[in-house]
C-alpha cells in the first residue's frame, strides 16, 4: 500500500483491527498532523498495549466503519478516546469506548446522509436560524471541533449576524443506566468577543443568554432522535479536575453547576446532572401583566428553533 501526501492517510481502509493499529503505529496512516509527531505514535502503542484487550475491540470497531476515512478528517484522534479523560473525570475506559461506538451508530443511524455529510464539513449542519430584534439573525450550527474532542464528540454553537461564535456546547450521545442519553461534557464561551456582544445578543433575542438558545437545541435535538435523558458534567467532575490534568494550569471558566440548576438540572452522587428534556416555561399567569408581551416573544423564538428541528433527521 502506498503512502499519500502528510497528514492524510491511506485512502483504502484497512480491512483488519491490525491493519489500522500498525497502520497508526507506523505512520502510514496520518488523519492530522498530530500522528506526523513520532512521541505521538508511541504514546500511542505503548498505552494501547497497556489495555489490549479495549484495544483490540476498539481497533475492530473502527476498522469495519465504511465512513472511517471521513470521521478521521474531522475527529482525528478518535482511536485515541481510551487513553485520556473524557466526557468526565470519572468515567471510565470502557465508560468511554461505549460512548464513542453509541453516539456513531446514533449518528448514521439517525441523520439523513446530507445531514451527516454536512456534519463533517467545516461549516457543519445548520440546525436553526432565528431572528431578533430589529432583524438580527442568529444560527445554531452542530459541527465537530477535534481542539474539542475530550469533551464530546459533537458541538453546538450560536453566532450571531456577524458570524461571531457566541457560546457552544459539546457533547456526546451514549447510553447511562440502560437509557439513551445526550451528555454535555463542556460549555465554551469566546474569550475574544467583549462581553458587551453577549449583552447585545441577549437583548436582541429579548432576554434569552446565547447558552439558553443552545440549550433548547439540545433539548429538542434530544427528543427529536428519540433521546431519552439529558445529562451534563459538573464542576466537579469535568475532564480539568482529572489528575493527569493537575499540573497543567487547566480552568474550568464557566460555573457549570449554576447553569445546570438554573434549566432545572439536579445532580446525582457521580457528580452529573440530569437536565428536563423539555425546558420550563412561565405560565402567563405567573407573568407581570407588562411583561408578557417580551416573554410571548421569547417562546416565539425557542418554538422557531423546534419547528426547524422538527423537519430535520429520520422519524
Amino acid at each position: 500500500m502506498s503512502q499519500l501526501t502528510e497528514s492524510t492517510f491511506l485512502s483504502t481502509k484497512p480491512i483488519t483491527s491490525f491493519g489500522l493499529f500498525y497502520g497508526l503505529s507506523s505512520g502510514h496512516i496520518r488523519p492530522a498532523h498530530c500522528w506526523d509527531k513520532r512521541s505521538f505514535r508511541r504514546k500511542f502503542i505503548w498505552r494501547s498495549l497497556l489495555i489490549p484487550r479495549l484495544t483490540q475491540e476498539w481497533m475492530s470497531e473502527l476498522a469495519q466503519w465504511p465512513d472511517l476515512e471521513s470521521l478521521l478528517s474531522r475527529q482525528p484522534r478518535l482511536p485515541v478516546r481510551m487513553h485520556r479523560p473524557y466526557l468526565a473525570a470519572n468515567f471510565t475506559r470502557k465508560m468511554r469506548l461505549d460512548a464513542v461506538r453509541f453516539h456513531y451508530h446514533v449518528i448514521r443511524h439517525a441523520f439523513l446522509p446530507a445531514e451527516f455529510n454536512a456534519l463533517l464539513t467545516n461549516d457543519g449542519l445548520q440546525l436553526a436560524q432565528i431572528e431578533g430584534k430589529d432583524g438580527d439573525i442568529f444560527t445554531v450550527t452542530m459541527m465537530m471541533f477535534p481542539v474539542l474532542d475530550k469533551e464530546g464528540e459533537s458541538t453546538i454553537q450560536v453566532q450571531n449576524g456577524d458570524g461571531d461564535v457566541l457560546t457552544k456546547m459539546t457533547f456526546t450521545f451514549c447510553e447511562y443506566n440502560g437509557k439513551s442519553t445526550l451528555f454535555i461534557g463542556g460549555v465554551q464561551g469566546n474569550s475574544q468577543l467583549p462581553h458587551e456582544a453577549i449583552q447585545k445578543a441577549t437583548k436582541s433575542c429579548h432576554g434569552i443568554f446565547p447558552k439558553r438558545i443552545i440549550m433548547e437545541a439540545i433539548c429538542r435535538l434530544a427528543e427529536q432522535l428519540n433521546i431519552e435523558k439529558v445529562m451534563a458534567v459538573s464542576n466537579e467532575q469535568h475532564i480539568f479536575r482529572s489528575p493527569r490534568y493537575h499540573d497543567k494550569n487547566k480552568v474550568i471558566l464557566s460555573d457549570y453547576n449554576a447553569f445546570w440548576e438554573s434549566v432545572g438540572g439536579e445532580c446525582d452522587s457521580h457528580g452529573y446532572y440530569h437536565i428536563p428534556r423539555t425546558m420550563a416555561r412561565k405560565s402567563e399567569a405567573d407573568i407581570a401583566s407588562k411583561k408578557r408581551a417580551e416573554y410571548r416573544r421569547r417562546y416565539q423564538l425557542l418554538d422557531s428553533i423546534h419547528s426547524q428541528l422538527s423537519s430535520m433527521f429520520r422519524n
